[in-house]
């Protein structure tokens, strides 16, 4: 009777064991708000008003996974990036964490190695993404369910200049199942 007991004991424990996660990038794009104007130099009047442009999609992929996602949840619309309803967190020198319910988001950053690390927390495990080298940008994220499963994804956001515009680089980091 004792054997039944523990073996039973044992069973539920086995079946009540967590669901082991992993953060894998899911999505990858790029959108752009160029400076150049086409009539001479602008004034400080008109780039402010280039500067409040909403960005534009780059990729060629218009079927792609993630972006259709955006274009469904109302982020993307006519090839623009629309930010504004996401309420996205900074993350910089100064304010390295973000917090999202159950989710804590921290940014690390290696000034000596040059390099920044994006940590993530959740109820029942810790992730590390290498978000390679530090870069003189913002780094914005939001967590929200992209694909109506259940379960949240970050979104993760790098805002940076380069030749005559601001790249705006939108990553998706989806919890998937390791479990077998």
């Amino acid at each position: 009777m004792k054997k039944i007991f523990y073996l039973s004991a044992l069973l539920l424990l086995v079946g009540c064991r967590s669901e082991k996660k992993t953060l894998v990038e899911t999505g990858d794009l790029l959108f752009r708000r160029t400076y150049n104007y086409p009539f001479g130099t602008p004034t400080d009047e008109q780039l402010d008003s280039i500067s409040k442009t909403k960005p534009d999609y780059r990729n060629d992929n218009e079927e792609d996974v993630f972006y259709r996602e955006l274009i469904r949840k109302g982020i993307v619309s006519d090839r623009f990036l629309d930010t504004s309803g996401l309420h996205m967190q900074l993350l910089n020198f100064e304010t390295t964490q973000a917090h999202f319910d159950e989710i804590v988001i921290g940014l690390e950053t290696d000034m000596e190695a040059g390099q920044q690390i994006l940590h993530v927390k959740n109820k029942i495990d810790s992730f590390r993404i290498d978000l390679g080298k530090t870069l003189l940008a913002d780094r914005w994220v939001a967590c929200l369910d992209m694909d109506e499963d259940g379960t949240k994804e970050i979104l993760f956001l790098t805002i940076f200049y380069i030749m005559g515009g601001d790249n705006f680089e939108m990553k998706k980091y989806s919890f998937i199942s390791v479990n077998k």
